[in-house]
């Protein structure tokens, strides 16, 4: 076990230093920052890294969700017999739960594969509570955070390729149950406070979501099923 852990955190430092190796050449050559352009050598080699990354962590990730149900059904007899446990996880479908005091961690299941080849940017709800309006579009390579504003709150949409991204969210000022969006299980959190923003997670068709808003959690599930991936 300890050797595997060893493995796969050295699989990833080294995927991570060598993408930060060739940026650092990439951008080293770049004389006007308004013209940013990289080389056709530098994304086939982003393409590769993806591909090779994503395969190890499919494969992972899905040995892995066997022990975790077995681990939940050890927690919760724990649970039972000493009332303390600082860590529970729990398998609800394709995301992983792992709760903290204070925080929960949401890894995502997929079977649908997505990579950096196929990674749809421009995936948007076709519902917004009336006031909002889109700020800001982020991207990084297979992430994207939409931003939406109205006169007194923000309102953020986040997604990434399910298999690879993590969530966490902030538990302890707030209530959770499942919900069902387009069809798909997720996991709502209802802020217990009028100055903390409430959260909505799901998987569908390879991307993980996540809804961050100060707004009514029945706005928000709206908003999750609006959202249509062609």
């Amino acid at each position: 076990m300890l050797l595997n852990e060893t493995t796969n955190n050295a699989f990833e430092v080294i995927l991570r230093q060598a993408l930060a190796d060739d940026s650092r050449r990439e951008l080293t050559s770049v004389t006007e920052i308004e013209n940013i352009a990289f080389s056709d050598s530098f994304y086939e080699k982003i393409r590769k890294i993806n591909k090779l990354y994503l395969k190890k962590t499919t494969a992972t990730r899905l040995n892995k969700s066997i022990p975790k149900i077995a681990v939940t059904a050890a927690t919760i007899v724990l649970v039972a017999s000493l009332a303390l446990n600082p860590s529970v996880q729990a398998f609800v479908k394709n995301i992983i739960e792992t709760i903290f005091n204070q925080y929960t961690h949401h890894e995502f299941i997929s079977d649908t594969i997505i990579t950096i080849d196929n990674f749809n940017n421009d995936i948007r709800p076709e519902y917004m509570p009336s006031g909002f309006s889109l700020w800001q579009v982020n991207y990084m390579f297979c992430y994207t955070r939409l931003t939406y504003m109205n006169d007194d709150n923000t309102l953020k949409i986040e997604y990434s390729i399910a298999n690879q991204m993590t969530f966490g969210v902030d538990n302890e000022h707030s209530s959770f149950r499942d919900v069902y969006i387009n069809n798909e299980l997720g996991v709502l959190y209802e802020s217990s406070s009028s100055e903390r923003p409430s959260y909505l997670l799901w998987e569908q068709d390879g991307y993980c979501f996540m809804i961050t808003a100060q707004i009514d959690t029945g706005e928000i599930v709206k908003i999750a099923e609006s959202i249509k991936i062609s």
